[in-house]
């Protein structure tokens, strides 16, 4: 084209792009049309059958389809073009009116895709905006842009991370459900229990022929405003969606987190540096296992854990305290990790006065000028909200973990406390033997904690952030009650990293390697770019070892067989009556269960066949603990 502008005598076009650019972009746009073509097939394997091998046509025929309407240059958006090739790519796929109705709904797909993609993004930018840096005025204006403009691709490509986390590993953990592979432990307990807590009765569940409840073995008052998602969806895949939000959400408080606490680096650093430290935590094997365990309390700590931090950089006391109260809701061993945290405030605040020689301000100034409920709220200092989470969290341990589980587990299991006391082995069954052990047998403790199973568990949470949160260990500290009760368990599930027990301690490995790279750059302030790079790298390449996404080795995607997809035939339909003789109509039951034949109404929550009360002894199989549903 500019050899026939210069022989015309014109000015040539600029030529800004280059063969890397283009082949940058060619491989970009592949792999997003590669996502939306295996989004559609999704999306047509839920209103038909669909083969591994029409998969390719299915991609292919969206995109051809799409790029057709493109180019139909009277209809918006190629409305009823695109429908229209889509028909007619697809008849051969389907029978009518299947190709029509997919092709309907594909539309609907993308315009509310379209929809809620446009308001995440402006209620990201909304939440975010902070206004100018200190020193904008003396930035020329096209700096100021250019770095504005970094920051809002910054913020974009984060919460696409977030989509991308909360989108794939719903399905991860979805899959193995449609395939029977979960597990009425723990799973159907959980939904049991969450069901009927939405329906008035708190924790109840069943064991073995009556009725019990979780308080057997752990308090978990989330559950409460947990169940209220039934009452949105009544299906146990909305509490594996929940879990997913829950962990991923631990990325935006991470970015925000480290744009807060490293505002003060270089441009780029700050620009970058938040989306690496949200990149790496959601790349994390030890949270990717958690997210896939099926569904647990215990992950659930992870976002208030971050949020606790997040409320202490910004000094908001009040916010402080509520996200240590739902971190001691989740769970009775939580409360030890509120306790840390108020304990880390208390000592921040006395290190600050020491240092000062004056008191904290309890907020800002600019927050002090704030209208609204913050201003109504009374004045609360750094040094009483530590107090105040010291005293409730170790309160509330007391109470749940030597009051209300004991009282429970003797009835069941014949022990006054938790049985979970006897996973310690030599060390002892109780929590004074386990403590004694520490000072009393110094060789025993070292011998278990050196073990070489042991050492690998503590290098792989530290690997996905290339080790630099050894440079706090103060935060690490942080995580001391429930690492020692991982890494000292004669349960090797614990300390494997496999499960859900290693989820609570992921933020604080996170927020270390944050405090550690801020450390280094102040140490070392030329070597940003090389510490961005070593994180990046560590992320990648563990992730690669042991990680749960399809470039990890532990990656699995179960087949749905034909057996398993007779579920969906079966689910819905009710157990005929009771006989007179079953052995629910116990003394143990009477007060729940009717005295007719009729199945009592807690009996077959809906679609939870598997949760339905046994038939007699006489016919009833026999299960294992880890029977599949």
């Amino acid at each position: 084209m500019n050899w026939a502008l210069t022989r015309l005598k014109r000015p040539p076009l600029r030529i800004t792009l280059t063969v890397v650019d283009l082949a940058r972009l060619l491989l970009t746009y592949g792999l997003v049309w590669l996502g939306f073509g295996l989004g559609f097939s999704a999306l047509a394997a839920g209103l038909a059958p669909v083969a591994s091998a029409q998969v390719p046509w299915l991609i292919a025929g969206y995109a051809a389809a799409y790029v057709i309407g493109y180019l139909s240059l009277l209809t918006p958006s190629g409305l009823g073009v695109r429908e229209g090739v889509l028909v007619l790519l697809l008849q051969g796929l389907f029978s009518a009116p299947l190709p029509a109705i997919i092709a309907i709904v594909a539309r609907l797909w993308m315009i509310i895709g379209e929809i809620g993609g446009a308001a995440a993004v402006a209620t990201w930018q909304w939440a975010t905006q902070r206004g100018p840096p200190p020193n904008v005025s003396s930035r020329p204006s096209s700096d100021r842009h250019s770095s504005r403009l970094s920051r809002d691709r910054v913020r974009a490509a984060v919460l696409a991370l977030f989509v991308l986390y909360v989108v794939g590993f719903s399905l991860l953990s979805i899959r193995p459900h449609q395939a029977l592979r979960t597990h009425m432990a723990d799973l159907g307990q959980m939904d049991l229990a969450i069901w009927n807590t939405s329906q008035g009765r708190f924790v109840q569940e069943i064991k073995d022929d009556f009725v019990s409840t979780r308080l057997t073995d752990h308090v978990e008052p989330i559950f409460l405003p947990l169940s209220l998602v039934f009452h949105l969806w009544n299906d146990v895949r909305a509490l594996l969606i929940v879990q997913t939000l829950a962990l991923g959400s631990g990325a935006l408080v991470i970015f925000a987190l480290a744009r807060a606490m490293l505002r003060s680096s270089s441009a780029g650093l700050a620009t970058w540096a938040p989306l690496i430290l949200a990149l790496a935590y959601l790349l994390s094997p030890a949270l990717q296992a958690a997210n896939l365990a099926e569904f647990h309390a215990i992950p659930l700590a992870v976002t208030p854990v971050l949020l606790a931090f997040w409320c202490n950089e910004r000094r908001h006391w009040w916010g402080f305290v509520l996200a240590c109260l739902v971190l001691m809701s989740v769970k009775e061993e939580a409360a030890l990790l509120a306790f840390m945290l108020g304990l880390y405030v208390l000592s921040q605040a006395w290190l600050a006065r020491r240092r000062d020689r004056e008191a904290i301000s309890p907020n800002p100034p600019s927050r002090d000028r704030q209208p609204g409920w913050r201003a109504r709220l009374p004045r609360l200092s750094a040094t009483t909200a530590g107090l105040l989470v010291m005293l409730l969290s170790l309160g509330w341990f007391y109470l749940a973990t030597f009051v209300i589980i004991p009282r429970y587990a003797a009835q069941v299991y014949g022990v006054d406390q938790s049985v979970y006391f006897a996973r310690y082995g030599a060390l002892g069954d109780s929590p004074l033997s386990i403590v004694r052990s520490f000072f009393t047998q110094p060789a025993l403790v070292w011998k278990i904690a050196t073990e070489p199973s042991r050492l690998t568990y503590l290098a792989g949470l530290l690997a996905p952030f290339g080790f630099l949160s050894l440079l706090a260990p103060e935060i690490l500290l942080l995580s001391a009650p429930l690492l020692i009760a991982n890494l000292f368990s004669a349960y090797p599930a614990q300390f494997s990293g496999e499960f859900h027990y290693s989820a609570p301690l992921v933020p604080f490995v996170a927020m270390a390697a944050l405090v550690g790279v801020r450390r280094l750059l102040a140490v070392r302030p030329r070597a940003g770019r090389l510490t961005l790079a070593w994180l990046l790298l560590w992320a990648f390449a563990y992730q690669i070892m042991a990680g749960y996404t399809p470039l990890g080795r532990e990656f699995r995607w179960p087949d749905v067989t034909p057996h398993a997809a007779l579920l969906a035939r079966f689910q819905h339909r009710r157990q005929p009556p009771l006989p007179a003789a079953s052995p629910l109509r116990s003394t143990r039951t009477s007060a729940i269960a009717p005295s007719s034949t009729s199945s009592p109404s807690w009996a077959t929550p809906p679609g939870r066949w598997w949760m339905s009360p046994a038939p007699p002894t006489a016919t009833r199989p026999k299960f294992n603990a880890r029977c599949s549903t």
